[in-house]
């Protein structure tokens, strides 16, 4: 069981005809997006959708938008039993997005509390904590060391004591920039004895450090990009899904980007699909398609249309 705590919201997502302006005027938007969002629980249904058993902590609030992102994680088989429904309003998103640009507008309600209890840590065999749980994180450090950790932290300002001996460190590169500055990689190099660090960089490739090593994956070609919105998610979803089969460190990220390059050709923050067919032609394409990772994805389109 995978447990994964964090933000839940309501996202609306709305493609302008072009790009923002900070002066006063009116826009046209292309077309909108409505559903479930918050990166916590975009991991949660992508884990998911990749077949594992997960379990979502967090908030909602006690109203019909509450409701409706709960059941859109149960459709696809997110436990939610331990989410914690407050007397107050469900998070919204509201993302705006044109040509380029991109500004997200945040209504946090039941999403300043993040709630979970220890005492649920012994059934979990890793536990992702996902933006705005840096406390949460050193928590469990500090009362259960033998937890298995992913961590995403968005917003946060983790240290290197934070984040020293978890499993796996997930930042994008705006993030990792902002923590640790702009000469990161000698930083974090030493640190990744004991921790595996994942850099998903703007420009769509990877800097991975494991075993005190650098690994880079370039951009897939191929990618018809629409929406990146949650695309960040679906890359931690897939990359924790494969870390756990016996796919080495470059399968895994290869699988990864390619997953999050499918969800960034839909528009909104969640492919409700993945085509595996399609997942093994852009692998095919750009020579990233090991024997050990097509038998890996061709299990998994058995499994899907066998269901």
């Amino acid at each position: 069981m995978i447990g994964v705590l964090g933000n839940i919201s309501v996202d609306v997502v709305v493609e302008l005809d072009k790009p923002l302006d900070t002066r006063y005027g009116k826009l046209e938007g292309r077309r909108l997006y409505f559903g479930g969002g918050g990166s916590a629980a975009n991991v949660a249904y992508w884990l998911a959708l990749l077949g594992e058993r997960v379990k979502i902590f967090g908030c909602v609030g006690n109203d019909i938008l509450g409701e409706m992102v709960l059941k859109s994680l149960e459709s696809v088989g997110v436990d939610t039993s331990c989410v914690k429904v407050l007397n107050t309003s469900t998070n919204v998103a509201i993302i705006l997005s044109g040509a380029g640009s991109k500004v997200m507008i945040r209504v946090r309600s039941a999403g300043k509390e993040c709630f979970m209890s220890l005492d649920n840590l012994s059934d979990l065999d890793i536990l992702h904590l996902g933006s705005n749980t840096l406390e949460y994180l050193r928590k469990i450090k500090q009362r259960c060391p033998g937890v298995k950790i992913s961590y995403d932290p968005g917003p946060d300002v983790p240290t290197l004591e934070d984040i020293a001996g978890i499993w796996a460190f997930m930042p994008n590169e705006t993030e990792v920039k902002r923590i640790f500055g702009h000469d990161y990689e000698n930083t974090l190099r030493d640190l990744s004895y004991e921790t595996i660090i994942v850099v998903k960089m703007l420009d769509g490739s990877i800097n991975c450090f494991i075993d005190g090593k650098a690994l880079s994956i370039k951009p897939l070609k191929g990618i018809n990009v629409i929406d990146t919105t949650g695309s960040g998610d679906s890359f931690d979803a897939a990359f924790i899904h494969a870390m756990r089969s016996s796919l080495n460190i470059t399968d895994c990220l290869s699988f990864s980007l390619v997953i999050s390059g499918i969800n960034s050709e839909h528009f909104g923050t969640r492919a409700p699909t993945i085509p595996w067919k399609r997942v093994i032609k852009i692998l095919k394409e750009n020579g990233k398609l090991s024997a050990e990772l097509e038998e890996f994805i061709w299990e998994k389109l058995m499994r899907d249309m066998s269901d």
